[in-house]
């Protein structure tokens, strides 16, 4: 999802996804235009079943396919992402360990917050800002919640009401 990317209501079935404002470039017209003012991202009641290739049900056995696309993650809010409202999803890797045979907990994440400032073309360095991240649920994930990068400058991250049936919880 590019910034300003809304997301409700959808049956998801992906190896992961995820909004983000830098959208591969450091050019951000909205983002520095409006001092990371307004929503960059709105992500609710959105159920995902993760999907993960090769599995054991799934194989690759013709060694053809490229693993990077279908790694077994859930949804990450990353780069300089503001004002995001990540509430009401599920994710799930039932299907993944149920269906496809993938051993429990020995895949990704249900929920990822990842910043890392970046200098967009003000010259100014942006990070995430007022994001909430609120009634969701990771259900037989490998962490339900995965913190990193670099968090100077900050601010105002909720992460509340969540409920995380994982391996490690966060």
């Amino acid at each position: 999802m590019r910034l300003g990317g809304s997301i409700e209501a959808s049956l998801i079935v992906e190896g992961y996804w995820f909004s983000a404002t830098n959208s591969n470039q450091m050019v951000n017209p909205w983002l520095v235009g409006s001092a990371q003012a307004g929503q960059s991202a709105v992500v609710r009641n959105n159920v995902q079943f993760v999907y993960a290739y090769p599995t054991p049900q799934d194989p690759d056995t013709a060694k053809q396919s490229s693993t990077a696309a279908q790694p077994g993650w859930g949804y990450a809010l990353l780069s300089a992402s503001f004002g995001a409202m990540v509430e009401g999803n599920i994710i799930s890797q039932s299907m993944l360990i149920d269906e496809l045979g993938a051993a429990e907990g020995a895949r990704g994440y249900g929920f990822e917050v990842t910043t890392k400032p970046g200098t967009y073309e003000d010259g100014k360095s942006y990070t995430q800002q007022n994001n909430i991240l609120r009634g969701n649920i990771a259900y037989h994930t490998g962490e339900g919640l995965r913190i990193s990068g670099n968090w100077a400058g900050a601010g105002s991250i909720v992460v509340e009401d969540n409920v995380f049936v994982a391996k490690t919880g966060v």
